[in-house]
């Protein structure tokens, strides 16, 4: 099948993982086909409102998930988007249209605005 590397996003393939940039490309969604075993998933800079928070159960080597500056106004699976993920895996997610609306849940650390 076609790759995300083909032509929505760049791709660096190293010794210690994949990193693909998909980032200020004006996406709307996860672009299909992004490698198995990405380990930086760079989305940041798009206009994405929502993705299901099952596509990134393939990822299994996924480290490092950016987010910011897109238009999420929730997380896919509510607070358990986060317990849904490896303990190992950095999100980042400032600059949305998140509201939080109880801090604490699953121990997430959240600004409220």
């Amino acid at each position: 099948p076609p790759s995300a590397c083909d032509n929505t996003c760049e791709c660096q393939f190293c010794l210690f993982g994949t990193r693909v940039d998909c980032s200020g490309r004006g996406l709307t969604s996860l672009p299909p086909h992004i490698p198995v075993d990405v380990t930086t998933l760079l989305l940041h800079d798009n206009n994405i409102a929502e993705f299901d928070a099952g596509a990134l159960g393939r990822f299994h080597a996924l480290r490092t998930l950016s987010l910011e500056n897109n238009q999420l106004a929730s997380l896919p699976g509510g607070a358990d988007f986060f317990s849904a993920q490896p303990a190992a895996l950095a999100i980042t997610m400032a600059n949305n249209k998140l509201v939080c609306t109880n801090p604490s849940q699953a121990g997430v650390q959240c600004s409220c605005r």
